[in-house]
């Protein structure tokens, strides 16, 4: 046990370290242990916690539990001894930081190995089960897995998976329906709809293996796949059972994409089809076009289709505001040659006040990025001058040009 010389009266902290104290001589002249360790583990951490917490501070707390444990290691309190030291090891392995705090990096394998060495010992006593509670916190299984929204047909997928205290992962693709699991009222039924349904494809993923309980990332490869609309599902059990973990994320494999653009000015958005991989137009794409509502009676989300249009031979097409909406959450099923794709955008078609005032810009081109001192800069550059939507080039356009450094000279 620690003993600190200290001033009773010197501050609010010697003070109570001094009651601790005489608390403490109590509980040694009635020998009873176990309120002995329990209040000197209290004084311990009020110490520990009322100092900066740095690493000498840290290396004395631990060492004063260390020396408890060793002390009383052949009694059950030695099982509350060894869970603070745990703890303590738990909470310092939690604020690791690569390359900062290398330090703390075997922390929760120290953590874990104290609270299993206790419970072998003392399995069934006043605190086994704060070791219990601790360890489970330690090995707790986490996954998760992150995929682009959409692919090329008959290429290779990969996906970022994050692991935790977890060596395989079982995984399954299934056909999906986009317009269904639009609907968010009943995106959990539809999803429970498509897990039960049988599978294009599954496999069983190995994972590297760990010892530290740190999350970890590895980059996995996804089968190639044909064009669809597919639902991934992820789980730590074979069988997908629901009283277990399953993750999932839809899919797109298409060579359709699009790019839009909000004109402000003229309250519409221009749209644009491309080739997901070439990024070249592609012309005469037909467009479905839904609206995301909420019904304020039922306090659902509705969809419901409200245009048509096909995009001209350069894959342009122009939304204008739908059934007198000025914005809203719009869906887009675009569609040509059997291939397909359903995407979500929020468009906003508020026109923005027209300023009648001409804006003139001046672009600057240099003949590269970065000059060493004593080169030549040479340039060129064109001004234009913007009116609403029109944009006139001025020439014979005079303008001064100023050169200046890093600390802001010329």
């Amino acid at each position: 046990m620690l003993i600190f010389k200290i001033s009773p009266y010197s501050s609010p902290q010697s003070k109570t370290l001094n009651l601790f104290q005489k608390l403490l001589t109590f509980h040694l002249d009635q020998n009873n242990t176990e309120a002995l360790i329990d209040l000197d583990l209290k004084r311990l951490q009020y110490v520990y916690e009322n100092s900066s917490q740095d690493k000498i501070n840290k290396g004395n707390y631990i060492v004063a539990l260390t020396r408890l444990s060793e002390k009383y290691n052949n009694h059950p309190v030695y099982v509350s001894i060894t869970h603070k030291l745990a703890e303590l090891y738990y909470i310092s392995g939690n604020n690791y930081i690569p390359d900062f705090s290398e330090s703390s990096k075997p922390d929760l394998i120290l953590s874990d190995s104290i609270c299993r060495i206790a419970l072998d010992d003392f399995p069934d006593v006043h605190g086994s089960n704060n070791c219990r509670n601790l360890l489970e916190k330690i090995n707790q299984v986490n996954f998760g897995f992150d995929i682009s929204g959409a692919h090329m047909p008959n290429q290779p997928l990969l996906s970022l998976v994050s692991f935790q205290n977890i060596n395989r992962l079982h995984f399954k693709i299934v056909a999906g329906d986009p317009k269904a699991n639009a609907n968010r009222n009943r995106r959990k039924e539809q999803l429970d709809k498509e897990l039960k349904q049988k599978e294009i494809i599954s496999w069983e993923q190995e994972l590297p293996q760990t010892i530290d309980h740190r999350l970890h990332t590895v980059e996995i490869e996804i089968p190639e796949l044909d064009e669809g609309y597919y639902i991934i599902f992820v789980s730590n059990d074979s069988l997908f059972r629901s009283s277990q973990t399953i993750k999932y994320k839809p899919i797109w494999i298409t060579n359709l994409s699009y790019i839009t653009n909000a004109n402000k000015i003229g309250g519409y958005t221009d749209m644009l089809t491309i080739n997901r991989e070439t990024g070249k137009s592609i012309g005469n794409v037909d467009i479905t076009i839904y609206k995301r509502e909420y019904n304020n009676q039922s306090q659902t989300y509705n969809i419901k289709e409200i245009s048509e249009l096909t995009t001209d031979k350069y894959g342009y097409a122009k939304i204008e505001p739908i059934s007198a909406s000025n914005y809203g959450t719009f869906l887009f099923m675009f569609e040509k040659d059997g291939n397909q794709l359903f995407s979500e955008n929020y468009l906003n078609f508020y026109k923005q006040k027209e300023n009648k005032k001409p804006k003139v810009h001046t672009y600057l081109f240099t003949d590269r990025a970065v000059y060493r001192p004593g080169q030549t800069v040479y340039f060129k550059g064109i001004v234009t001058e913007e009116l609403g939507d029109n944009v006139t080039l001025l020439t014979n356009y005079d303008t001064e040009i100023e050169f200046i450094n890093a600390s802001r000279k010329k």
